[in-house]
């Protein structure tokens, strides 16, 4: 797992994709169309006394919130807005628990509803959302261009919803102008927490550390009400920063933070698991994840447990892990294609399966062509003998403006694997720039 992996996995916990009806409208932004340093909103502080402060109290709430929307969708069989509320329940609940098939269920409850609806309507805002958590961008689009032919125009809390889903929709398709001015545009219809913290993960992916530790912290003071699912989400996006920039002290403090915030969630755990690896602190790090997997069933950190066993010489039970997560990674790909690839490629990659990772990959890119998914297709390249082709995917990365450490390792290795040293070295000199972790 690697802590700069942006997907639904971590960012349920500050920003849920359905909620930001919920945001209150603060005071607009008036940073210039051309600058790229938009200012935080404002502080706005209330509190929620009732917001659950434990991931168990939310999945109990979840579960009876979804119990409710679906008791209340079957007896109005004919009215699809019941079917669009059970959907968002569903959602809710699998980003609580990761489960493909609480979103598979969330699919099919509005494609039930989208048989009901009339013409020009319909659960098109909810359908964008669940579609960009599932990283299925073209569809995510095809919704929002389906709002835009509406005879009567939407509010304008969901015209900034849809216009922060077109600026996340451009950024994982690696167009950083793009996710600039959709931002900006979204800015000036509804500021608020959404938007900076989307502005804090553009600045993640632009090399700009410091301007999304100070966006992170603006998402957080200016949320009208956090509530603690969303204080340790921010907690847990400032320790990604630091685990980003190779400050593994810094990162599990702020992960123990969010832990303490909001304890008992995996999301948190499965981090701070991560880091007491990276930090050497192994048999600690294969307890946490263990437990992790007993209660989540994650192939994931299936294989990280396989790669620690590996690591301290048990290879019967490393190959153990790595089946168990390769017949679950299976049923993922099978269900939800695209919400699988980036993770099951890492799994086809350490399990030296060059030929599977390469078709993920490809597919993966296809699907979202950012700058991190271009990094793993070179290093499926790569992985596959095909050094000058990696070289051909990574080097218009370097030219685009998404600058990470793991970008600029990747381009270390092809160089090297293409004959090319003093680039290897200079684009390791970089790497270790912004994380001297780089290449451990």
């Amino acid at each position: 797992m690697t802590a700069s992996a942006a997907s639904p996995r971590w960012l349920w916990l500050a920003v849920p994709v359905l909620s930001v009806a919920s945001v209150i409208a603060i005071q607009r932004l008036t940073a210039p169309a051309h600058d790229l340093s938009p200012r935080p909103p404002p502080a706005v502080r209330q509190t929620v006394p009732s917001a659950p402060a434990s991931f168990g109290a939310a999945l109990g709430r979840a579960d009876a919130d979804l119990a409710a929307a679906e008791a209340r969708a079957a007896e109005r069989p004919g009215e699809w807005i019941f079917l669009e509320t059970l959907a968002r329940r569903r959602v809710t609940r699998a980003q609580l628990t990761g489960s493909y098939d609480d979103y598979a269920a969330a699919q099919a409850a509005l494609d039930r509803a989208f048989t009901l609806a009339p013409a020009g309507a319909g659960p098109h805002l909810t359908q964008a959302a669940l579609h960009f958590s599932l990283h299925r961008l073209d569809r995510a689009e095809a919704a929002l261009d389906a709002i835009g032919r509406y005879a009567a125009p939407p509010g304008a809390v969901e015209r900034a919803e849809a216009l922060l889903l077109r600026g996340d929709i451009a950024l994982y398709r690696g167009d950083l102008k793009g996710a600039a001015s959709f931002y900006r545009q979204a800015e000036a219809v509804e500021p608020g927490p959404g938007t900076a913290f989307r502005w804090a993960v553009y600045f993640m992916k632009t090399g700009r550390p410091a301007e999304a530790e100070r966006f992170f912290d603006a998402a957080l003071h200016a949320n009208p009400a956090p509530t603690p699912q969303f204080r340790a989400g921010v907690e847990l996006q400032k320790g990604a920063l630091d685990l980003e920039r190779g400050q593994w002290d810094r990162a599990l403090a702020a992960f123990r933070r969010a832990d303490a915030i909001f304890p008992g969630h995996y999301v948190i755990e499965e981090h701070i698991a991560e880091t007491l690896a990276l930090k050497g602190e192994t048999a600690a790090a294969e307890r946490l994840y263990a437990d992790i997997v007993r209660r989540t069933g994650h192939p994931e950190f299936m294989d990280a447990l396989g790669e620690l066993a590996l690591k301290r010489g048990d290879r019967q039970a490393a190959l153990g892990w790595r089946a168990r997560a390769g017949a679950e990674w299976a049923r993922r790909l099978r269900l939800l294609p695209e919400a699988a690839y980036g993770h099951a490629l890492d799994h086809h990659l350490a399990a030296g399966d060059a030929i599977r990772a390469l078709e993920i990959a490809e597919r993966n890119h296809a699907a979202r062509p950012n700058g991190d998914s271009k990094a793993q297709l070179a290093e499926a390249l790569l992985a596959a003998g095909r050094a000058t082709d990696a070289r051909h995917v990574v080097e218009p990365v370097l030219r685009s403006g998404w600058e990470t450490a793991t970008v600029h390792a990747v381009a270390s290795r092809v160089y090297a694997a293409a004959g090319e040293p003093r680039l290897a070295a200079r684009e390791r000199t970089r790497a270790l720039a912004m994380n001297p972790h780089a290449f451990d």
